[in-house]
């Protein structure tokens, strides 16, 4: 069970992180950290009188109590930060099966967080958490299952007259094609740390299905005022696949990969595009 105490705490977050540092400052915005202290974890690593594991702080968000030399990890130092400006947050987390999947959650986030916001470090990333198969293959699967969802909404309803094949998971096929194509790639560029690679692939499609259901939100509200809107449609389209290009560019340098990436991006799509579509 998660206790509240009220003695010094000090959060140790990964100020190596782009997420990590957003998601700080709009804590400390709406005043989350209540009688909380905020500190880089790259200084908290120098310290010798703190107590705390540094591998599990870089892997999980961490809290430390000064006083009672007491330390928390993950979804439980997340709880005991909430807990201190909103109480009844510990009544809603007794159940253990409640906890369990809040950290599952929480697990799923924070072993994929430098995707979410790439930057490069300023110095050296040694504070990046372990390489984890398991939450990162989740996060392919549930990301794929939204770019699946997305795209059968948006071809089955505005981009129907042009689509050629009909099905629930085309889209998941296409999005698992091109993971196993760039594999390929990856492997015949000689390039290092595909894992890492993956995963920005897979979130560069995850960010390309959101911004493709904004403009699919956008041209219903246009269709119910009255407003034709056949022309935007493929245009739309076309703009979210040059935003995927030049982000998946983006995340290619700051990886420091081939820059040869975009250019197979392409292939794949000038490959897969003639299947799927009327041409």
């Amino acid at each position: 069970m998660i206790s509240i105490d009220n003695k010094k705490l000090i959060l140790l977050y990964d100020d190596q992180c782009g997420f990590c540092r957003e998601s700080i400052s709009l804590y400390k915005k709406f005043d989350v950290f209540k009688n909380v202290e905020i500190y880089p974890l790259t200084l908290a690593m120098e310290r010798t009188d703190w107590n705390f594991d540094s591998q599990l702080s870089k892997n999980k968000l961490a809290l430390y109590n000064t006083d009672t030399k007491q330390s928390y990890y993950g979804i439980h130092a997340y709880m005991q930060v909430i807990a201190t400006k909103y109480p009844f947050i510990l009544h809603i987390v007794k159940l253990k099966i409640i906890i369990l999947f809040l950290d599952f959650i929480y697990s799923i986030i924070a072993f994929n967080r430098r995707l979410l916001i790439p930057r490069k470090c300023e110095t050296t990333c040694d504070i990046n958490p372990e390489k984890s198969i398991f939450y990162r293959a989740i996060f392919i699967i549930l990301i794929s299952l939204v770019v699946n969802y997305v795209t059968a909404v948006y071809f089955s309803r505005l981009l129907n007259p042009y689509f050629k094949l009909q099905g629930n998971y085309t889209d998941l096929l296409f999005f698992f094609g091109q993971l196993v194509f760039q594999f390929s790639v990856f492997k015949f560029l000689k390039q290092k740390n595909f894992y890492n690679y993956i995963g920005h692939l897979s979130f560069v499609s995850f960010l390309g299905a959101v911004l493709l259901y904004g403009f699919y939100i956008g041209i219903e509200l246009l269709q119910f005022i009255g407003i034709h809107t056949e022309m935007l449609h493929p245009l739309c389209f076309g703009i979210v696949i040059a935003f995927m290009f030049f982000e998946h560019k983006k995340r290619l340098g700051i990886d420091n990969l081939s820059q040869w990436f975009p250019l197979t991006w392409i292939i794949y799509r000038l490959i897969i595009y003639p299947i799927a579509f009327i041409v």
